[in-house]
């Protein structure tokens, strides 16, 4: 696995410096592993690491219950001198901390041990995994690449700082070529902010690396004249980045996670997603899979799964747990995983600010009923909604 960072700064003190590149060693990276926890509960890990500008490497992914193939989402907590991770599950800040169980684990080559713990520390069991790519999963390599063009004046910075981390499959077939140029252009077209930058520019049918990057940084030097009004000065930041959320069964399913920070109190990110067919190469639709007229249903569901996750009564109005109205309505972006469909709504979207993302699964015991039964979603989809019933 690979990670590429070139760094470029323009530093204004009296005068403008000259533009200059960097390249770390060190690699970022997205990895597949199978294995258990405790006695034969076989699960599957979809693990990443993101090198921080420091040099330190930070950890987050999810993992799934074979029995029913729901994504357990994980995200870290630390990492201590002995390279220990510690890793929270469905981490959560609403009024307070709340969390599912805990991983302890540590990483040697191919292989992730270590123990799971209960919210409480009573209950522990043992982790094992090891990198596996079955039929129907396949290896990918991730690069990063960043610009960044800074002007400095009274004491303060204004500039842009842009970033892409971007997936790339470790196949030469036919299928996983026509991905891996999707996702390059998805990384080409970067939301850089401004006016005059890449983002709306024609896109090469199949852009190299090197295009990637000269896209970046063309819009990092496109950079605003320094304000002497402080208020307004500020790095305007953004970053896109691809992750890898399902690897299994013929298909995988990216994450494209934007975040940028124009000024004000917070960043704003948003979330979207694509599913590719490994055999073919082509993206799947959502109605590829689904027969039609699931909307009313699979909304019902997903509100009284809402109210489940968040401790309501099946009758509580959902503004109760914080959503703007009392009603759920599918959106757009779906996503799909080996346990069932999701739905990922932005901050903002249903709920306030502080809410952060609404996310959900609705498992396939509750839905095989509209997947189309002759998909490959099907046969899969099947076995898992019978023992998880």
């Amino acid at each position: 696995m690979s990670m590429k960072i070139f760094l470029f700064a323009a530093l204004l003190v009296g005068s403008l410096g000259g533009l200059r590149a960097q390249e770390s060693q060190e690699s970022d990276w997205q990895r597949r592993f199978e294995g258990h926890i405790g006695n034969g509960l076989g699960i599957t890990l979809l693990l990443s690491a993101s090198v921080q500008e420091d040099g330190a490497s930070t950890y987050d992914g999810s993992y799934y219950y074979h029995k029913t193939g729901v994504p357990i989402s994980l995200s870290q907590v630390s990492l201590d001198d002995e390279g220990a991770v510690r890793l929270r599950e469905n981490e959560a800040f609403n009024g307070s901390e709340t969390f599912t169980g805990e991983w302890k684990v540590k990483l040697k080559g191919q292989v992730v041990s270590g123990t799971w713990l209960s919210p409480d520390g009573k209950k522990q069991l043992p982790i094992e995994l090891k990198e596996s790519y079955p039929a129907g999963s396949v290896k990918v390599v991730t690069t990063a690449l960043k610009a960044v063009n800074t002007l400095r004046k009274n004491a303060r910075n204004q500039g842009r700082e842009i970033e892409v981390r971007y997936v790339q499959l470790a196949s030469e077939s036919k299928a996983a070529e026509a991905i891996n140029r999707v996702l390059r252009q998805d990384a080409h077209n970067v939301p850089t902010g401004g006016e005059g930058d890449a983002q709306g520019e024609k896109v090469p049918e199949n852009p190299s690396e090197n295009d990637i990057l000269k896209a970046l940084t063309q819009a990092a030097q496109n950079t605003a004249e320094v304000s002497d009004d402080d208020e307004f000065t500020y790095v305007f930041s953004a970053m896109d980045e691809q992750k890898v959320v399902m690897n299994d069964h013929g298909y995988l399913t990216i994450e494209y996670l934007t975040w940028a920070y124009e000024g004000g109190a917070h960043g704003n990110s948003s979330k979207s997603y694509r599913c590719f067919d490994l055999e073919t190469g082509e993206e799947v639709m959502l109605l590829d899979l689904i027969k039609p007229g699931y909307d009313k249903r699979w909304a019902g569901a997903a509100a009284n799964l809402f109210r489940e996750q968040r401790g309501l009564k099946a009758k509580d109005p959902l503004t109760e747990a914080g959503l703007f109205e009392d009603r759920l309505e599918l959106n757009e972006t779906w996503y799909l995983t080996p346990g069932g469909i999701g739905f990922s709504y932005d901050p903002y979207e249903i709920g306030p600010y502080a809410m952060g993302y609404v996310e959900f699964v609705l498992p396939w015991k509750d839905i095989l009923a509209d997947v189309k039964p002759d998909t490959r979603v099907f046969e899969f989809a099947s076995p898992i909604a019978a023992r998880s019933k």
